[in-house]
């Protein structure tokens, strides 16, 4: 057998395997596409703790917890002040402006105290 069926029956695995890449592509499309489904991520700078978690449940999202981290009073307003906030995170990973997440994603917000 020659021609196009020749080459076909010699090299089967070339086919197979492109439909094979192309399913795992769209498969990934589509779990990514997926992930962005949500709200978007305000803007989180500016103002202390209070200002951003009201933007965050004026957003929509519905699991925004606080977390306080507590310094010595000598360090205050030498890097931070009472109330600005340490961290946004969001499953362990820091929140990132304007990116979409779950509206019941558990939001942490750390902020700073000191005694």
């Amino acid at each position: 057998m020659t021609g196009i069926y020749g080459m076909l029956r010699r090299y089967w695995f070339v086919p197979a395997a492109l439909l094979i890449a192309a399913v795992i592509i769209a498969v990934v499309i589509s779990r990514s596409a997926a992930d962005d489904s949500g709200i978007v991520m305000p803007s989180l700078s500016g103002g202390n703790y209070e200002t951003v978690v009201a933007r965050l449940e004026e957003a929509g999202y519905t699991d925004v917890r606080l977390e306080k981290e507590t310094h010595d009073a000598q360090w205050r307003n030498v890097w931070a002040a009472d109330g600005d906030i340490a961290s946004i995170k969001i499953r362990d990973k820091n929140a990132v402006e304007g990116k979409s997440y779950p509206q019941d994603a558990p939001i942490i917000v750390t902020y700073y105290e000191f005694n």
